[in-house]
């Protein structure tokens, strides 16, 4: 723990204004270190000895920035950076930093938004952080915009154009733009317009470029594992030479939305979007926190919100009113707090809905909450963990970003950590109840109707009074009571007085009492979480048509039910309490049970989950609620183009039999309730025929206690499951339809083949090439061509099969259908070529990496231990996966790659646009 004592300056001032209760402000993290050049550039450096190196330049320059005649420019600048600059020409940029593992998308990226344009650049160490810093350098002046380079990019960004923008916006982008409406936001979307994008050319984004890429107006973030002093002098050397228009740096700043703004009443979604009803806040106008108690207040607002949306959840499941989900939010006005809650309904329950959360707010506001719901809130935030020892590079860098929006840097984690222990300590239920008074005054609340697409807007006005009517008046005391729950210790089962086996480092396994295999990875993430994992082989692929139907019922039958005597929503209550979450889930291969709880109440935890499996009772009228409102929303989303195109996708691919093929309206119709208890039992009913696994910081000893205490007496009667192979149809096919209301052809080409094994080596040679192939289709498809932004392939053998699906997408513009069709042999060809010793290397790297950072994550490693276990990969693909890369060679990579294209089953459908869709680029 550290302290600090503070100045007698500041003890003085403290003790002189006491009585004006002015709040300490919050103190910036003292390990940023930051400076401002003469040039007004700014940098941060935030070292962390052993992590990653994180990057991250920002520029104030966003849409906002854009006369009417440049909008667009600040996301083409964007663009054009990763293409070519000084030092990195031609696209240079990403082979530069692929020899350290570094991919497109998720480790060097940007985006732009209304006022600001943020690189990325993620890296496993800084053997390349001088290049990384050289690239940045070029950023600031040194981008090449010839005009071959502009026009040639024009075609990528309507590549990206057409991937975002569809002829029915959402509901919530309706919200958006009508709330937007005369604010310069509304006609400020970054992607700009087709005449703006069109029009462009060397000499108009250079002119932009220089104006607004001003070192005052950028600020260089990197965090990770770095010799700062080092650092610092080459920034110096390198970066003050950036051209600027003042030595002052610029403040980010967005202009607010006006007053006056409002909600619509009505709103369509788009087809086969669920219907909604959204409630609106406006609580004012917003400013960040800089105080300690502000800090506080925002974080009662918080807890507030929370208290709504637990209350909302709570009552629609005692009144039996069917939903697709309660959510709270924050709307993004600009300049204001507005509080969003909605709920997602079917068209039938819209009313009840309606009447429901109209009610739940005037309770809340009169009676306010009652002791169980306070305490249960009071539980779930006592688990929040503002600990730095979590704190990747990642986060850290993200969390500046974020913070830096606002014109500062992340607070202190310790004097935000006991700023929030003080805001527990001082909290009553009736600082929740007062600020609820405040909140839910119908004079701030804003009433959203979303309907489904082609209904009727009758009933809004109808619906508006109703509402408001019901919100005026005096709020029912409504209790709701969390019962106290006691769950009883299993009986004590003798267990042999054998220590774990150790496999390797930090890996262990043993039997349990009732010869259940566990296997146990000991690792400190510093998260302070234990995670458990019951496996088994089966899946959807064991199961016939009928029970994949009742998989997809068996969340809301069971989650209403009961274990013994104990009603299932308190039992939920008691884990949630424990910091705990108990998932299960049924993949196409396995099913299994997850339990994330904190290392400290695992024994409390592990006691539940047992409890849990012996006792679960499933609640029969949940199962027909379930069903009503499945088949309303199976019935909303029929009528969709792309709910059409996929059925007749899948109905080409794969036969009725297949675990693959497509489940439709009559196959949920006939399911019953026993239906989904059958399917139940057959999957979970004991550890019959399932693995243990653990991860956890907690000692080996201590973890065979454990299991062995909680789980060593359950049941293992349940037989082994029945893997079915996939079948599809052989001779392949074609499907074409002319039916999706954006002016924009999707087209998918799919290979199917035999593999004859599926082992770790095989596992990582389609990884790898994956990853060659897609640098390769990316190059072509959007770079050489420009017929798609984001082209897709991907190649992978199901785990337990030996079959083998290739898949490449991508979404062109219509009217070069014809010439992509005429290249694909071409590209076919290229895509063919033998994989180069650089490439091979490359996808080494990067598969290393990733599989190296998920083992430093408990909750990533949990999944990946039970997946390599149950598929006999072995633990060497994921302990030292660079072992199993040296053995894959240029030689398996290119056979892999030869007998996808020489593969005998061959599927392509296309979507193609309706004859009214609207002609856009």
């Amino acid at each position: 723990m550290r302290f600090r004592i503070p100045s007698l300056l500041m003890v003085l001032l403290l003790v002189g204004c006491s009585s004006l209760s002015i709040s300490p402000p919050l103190t910036t993290d003292q390990h940023w270190i930051s400076e401002t050049l003469p040039n007004g550039f700014r940098y941060h450096l935030y070292p962390i000895e052993g992590q990653d190196v994180e990057l991250r330049l920002i520029v104030n320059v966003g849409s906002l920035n854009e006369r009417e005649n440049e909008r667009g420019y600040a996301h083409f600048i964007e663009h054009m950076a990763f293409n070519g600059t000084t030092h990195f020409p031609n696209n240079s940029v990403f082979k530069e930093f692929a020899a350290v593992g570094v991919q497109f998308g998720p480790d060097i990226n940007a985006v732009t938004d209304y006022g600001r344009t943020v690189y990325q650049l993620s890296l496993p160490d800084d053997e390349k952080l001088d290049e990384a810093l050289r690239w940045f350098r070029d950023i600031g002046d040194g981008i090449s915009l010839s005009e071959k380079g502009v026009k040639d990019e024009i075609a990528v960004i309507f590549g990206e154009w057409r991937l975002d923008n569809k002829a029915q916006s959402s509901w919530q982008l309706q919200v958006y733009d009508d709330v937007l409406n005369d604010t310069p936001y509304v006609d400020r979307d970054p992607i700009g317009t087709e005449q703006t994008l069109t029009q462009a050319n060397a000499t108009s984004l250079s002119r932009f470029y220089k104006k607004w890429y001003s070192a005052n107006r950028m600020q260089l973030v990197v965090v990770g594992d770095m010799n700062a002093l080092a650092l610092q002098q080459v920034i110096h050397q390198d970066f003050a030479s950036l051209p600027t228009e003042s030595n002052i740096p610029e403040r980010h700043a967005l202009p607010d939305a006006q007053e006056g703004f409002q909600f619509p009443l009505t709103v369509f979604g788009q087809q086969g979007q669920s219907p909604a009803i959204v409630v609106n806040i406006k609580e004012g106008q917003y400013t960040p926190a800089s105080t300690l108690k502000e800090q506080r207040s925002r974080w009662l607002d918080w807890m507030v919100t929370d208290a709504i949306q637990l209350r909302l959840e709570e009552q629609l499941d005692r009144r039996a009113i069917n939903n697709n989900g309660v959510y709270s939010n924050v709307s993004f006005v600009p300049g204001w707090n507005v509080y969003e809650f909605t709920v997602d309904h079917n068209q039938q329950t819209r009313d009840d809905v309606v009447d429901a959360v109209a009610r739940d707010f005037a309770s809340l506001r009169d009676i306010g909450i009652g002791e169980s719901e306070f305490q249960l809130l009071f539980e779930q935030y006592q688990n929040i963990d503002f600990s730095m020892d979590s704190y990747s590079s990642i986060d850290n860098a993200e969390n500046a970003v974020s913070n830096l929006y606002i014109n500062r840097l992340p607070q202190d984690a310790f004097e935000e950590h006991d700023n929030f222990q003080r805001f527990l300590n001082e909290l009553l239920r009736e600082d929740i109840n007062a600020r609820l008074r405040e909140l839910l005054s119908p004079s701030t609340m804003s009433l959203t109707i979303a309907y489904g697409r082609g209904e009727s807007l009758a009933s809004a006005d109808a619906l508006k009074r109703d509402f408001f009517d019901a919100v005026a008046q005096a709020g029912e005391d409504v209790t709701i009571e969390y019962k106290q729950v006691q769950i009883p210790q299993p009986t004590p089962v003798v267990s042999p007085d054998l220590p774990p086996k150790v496999v390797s480092r930090d890996l262990y396994q043993w039997m349990l009492p009732n010869g259940v295999p566990t296997t146990f990875y000991q690792m400190d993430d510093g998260s302070g979480y234990s995670h458990v994992v019951l496996q088994a082989k089966g899946g959807l692929s064991s199961l016939t048509r009928r029970e994949r139907v009742a998989v997809n019922m068996l969340y809301e039958t069971y989650r209403r039910g009961s274990v013994d005597d104990i009603d299932l929503n308190d039992f939920y209550h008691y884990v949630d309490g424990l910091s705990a979450s108990i998932v299960p889930s049924v993949y196409t291969n396995v099913h299994n049970i997850a339990l994330s709880t904190s290392s400290d109440t695992l024994a409390e935890s592990l006691n539940a989950l047992r409890f849990l499996i012996e006792h679960i009772e499933p609640d029969e009228q949940a199962f027909y609620r379930e069903k009503s409102r499945l088949l309303a929303r199976l019935n909303s989303v029929k009528s969709s183009p792309y709910d059409e195109f996929e059925r007749a996708s899948l109905q080409l691919m794969y036969p009725d039999d297949s675990f693959e093929s497509r489940l439709n309206l009559e196959d949920y119709e006939q399911l019953t309730f026993n239906d989904v208890v059958a399917v139940y039992q057959r999957l979970f009913a004991d550890l019959g025929n399932m693995n243990v696994y653990v991860v956890s910081d907690l000692p080996p000893s201590v973890i065979q206690h454990l299991t062995g205490t909680y789980l060593g007496s359950l049941s293992t009667q349940r037989p082994p499951s029945q893997i079915s192979p996939v079948v599809w149809h052989k001779k392949g096919g074609r499907v074409v339809l002319a039916t999706s209301p954006e002016y924009r052809t999707y087209i998918e080409k799919i290979f199917v083949l035999k593999v004859k094994r599926r082992d770790v080596e095989q596992f990582f040679a389609e990884d790898m090439l994956n990853r060659v192939i897609q640098a390769r289709y990316n190059t072509i498809m959007r770079e050489r061509f420009g017929f798609d932004y984001d082209p897709y392939f991907s190649a992978w053998t199901w785990d337990g099969e030996k079959v083998l699906v290739a898949m490449f997408t991508a979404l062109i513009d219509p009217q070069r259908e014809e010439e992509l069709q005429k290249r694909w042999p071409a590209i076919q060809a290229e895509l063919m070529r033998p994989v180069s010793q650089q490439e091979r290397n490359n996808a080494g790297v990067q598969l290393s990496r990733e599989i190296n950072s998920m083992t430093r994550d408990s909750h990533q490693l949990i999944g990946a231990l039970a997946r390599y276990d149950t598929w006999g990969y072995g633990v060497e693909g994921l302990l030292a996966p660079e072992d199993v890369v040296k053995r894959i060679d240029v030689e398996k990579l290119n056979a892999l790659a030869a007998s996808i294209f020489a593969a005998n089953t061959q599927f392509e459908n296309i979507l193609r646009p309706a004859p009214d869709a609207i002609s856009t680029k």
